[in-house]
C-alpha cells in the first residue's frame, strides 16, 4: 500500500470517526426532555430521563413547515434516521447509505433554516440539545460543512476501500498472537 493510500484512508476514516460522533451527539440528546432532570443532586433526580420526544418535536414545529399532525412522525422519523446513520458511520458499515441519508436530513435541515430565515421566524436551531443557538449565518455555516462532510463520505466510500486492518496491520491467518 503506497503513502497517498493510506494518508487517504487516515483521512477517510477520521472523517467517518468525527461526523458518526457528532451526529450521534446530535441525535441522543433528543430522546429525552433533559429539562425534567434536577442536576443538583448526585446522582441527579429523574436521571435517567424517561423518553420524551416532545421538546424536539416543538423545534420541528417551530420551523413551521409540516401540518401538526405530521410533527411527532417526522421528530421520531429524523431522530431515529439520525442515531442508526451515525452508529453505521462509527462501525463502518453500509457508509454510502448512512452518509447519504445524512446529508439528505442536513439538505433538507438547510432548506428549513433558510425559509426560517426568509420568513423571519426567530427561532433556535434544534441542532443540539442544550446549546440555544438561533437559525442564522453561523447555523448556516456549520450545517454546510457537515453536509460536505457527508457528501464526501458518500463519494469517497466507494473508492476508498481500505480497511482498518489494513491501515494497522495486526496478526495474519496462522499467526500465534502474542
Amino acid at each position: 500500500m503506497n503513502s497517498a493510500t493510506l494518508t487517504r484512508s487516515w483521512v477517510f476514516h477520521g472523517l467517518r470517526v468525527v461526523l458518526g460522533l457528532i451526529m450521534l451527539y446530535a441525535a441522543i440528546p433528543k430522546f429525552f426532555n433533559w429539562e425534567t432532570v434536577a442536576w443538583g443532586a448526585f446522582p441527579p433526580e429523574g436521571f435517567p430521563p424517561p423518553v420524551d420526544l416532545g421538546p424536539f418535536a416543538r423545534s420541528v414545529y417551530n420551523y413551521r413547515v409540516l401540518p401538526v399532525e405530521w410533527v411527532h412522525l417526522a421528530a421520531m422519523f429524523i431522530v431515529g434516521v439520525e442515531t442508526v446513520a451515525a452508529m453505521c458511520l462509527l462501525r463502518g458499515r453500509w457508509l454510502k447509505a448512512s452518509s447519504l441519508l445524512l446529508g439528505l436530513l442536513q439538505a433538507c435541515f438547510l432548506v428549513g433554516m433558510i425559509q426560517a430565515m426568509i420568513r423571519g421566524l426567530d427561532i433556535e436551531c434544534g441542532c443540539f440539545v442544550g446549546v440555544d443557538t438561533k437559525v442564522g449565518a453561523y447555523t448556516l455555516a456549520r450545517d454546510a460543512i457537515l453536509l460536505a462532510g457527508m457528501v464526501t463520505l458518500c463519494v469517497l466510500s466507494t473508492e476508498c476501500r481500505v480497511s482498518c486492518s489494513e491501515v494497522v496491520p495486526g496478526p495474519q491467518k496462522g499467526e500465534a498472537t502474542p
